[in-house]
């Protein structure tokens, strides 16, 4: 499909609000950003993208790869045949790093910004300027 919109998005929008308020539960490592959003790429998935605070020890990755994980249906987050999750995880310093140095996960999600395909799922007290940055 070449539409350049997902068939899933909005439509998950609920079950990806559900699975943000999950990971507001985790108190080690704050969420203080969750962004819902269709990029160019496989357009039969989820996307969801998260700035945590401290993940991966706040290591920056020197590929400019954020890191990217993909999960099937589980019976928390029902998947259609084929589908997947993919969450796209960031600390704060690596984030700010991305924005600053355009990294692709970053350009990609700000097309999505850019096109209307995306949803703040979550964005904690005090950091409205983490959206900003991508826009």
């Amino acid at each position: 499909m070449t539409t350049g919109v997902h068939p899933s998005y909005p439509q998950a929008a609920g079950a990806v609000r559900d699975l943000v308020r999950e990971h507001l539960k985790l108190t080690d490592e704050p969420l203080l950003l969750a962004v819902y959003y269709a990029p160019q790429r496989d357009e039969q998935d989820i996307f969801l993208f998260e700035v945590i605070d401290g993940f991966g020890a706040d290591v920056i990755d020197d590929r400019q790869e954020i890191f990217e994980m993909t999960y099937a249906a589980r019976s928390t987050f029902p998947l259609a045949p084929g589908q997947q999750l993919h969450l796209v995880l960031t600390s704060l310093p690596e984030f700010q790093e991305a924005v600053r140095e355009k990294w692709p996960a970053i350009r990609e999600l700000q097309e999505a910004i850019r096109t209307n395909h995306y949803e703040v799922a979550f964005q904690a007290p005090g950091h409205a300027h983490l959206l900003e940055m991508l826009k």
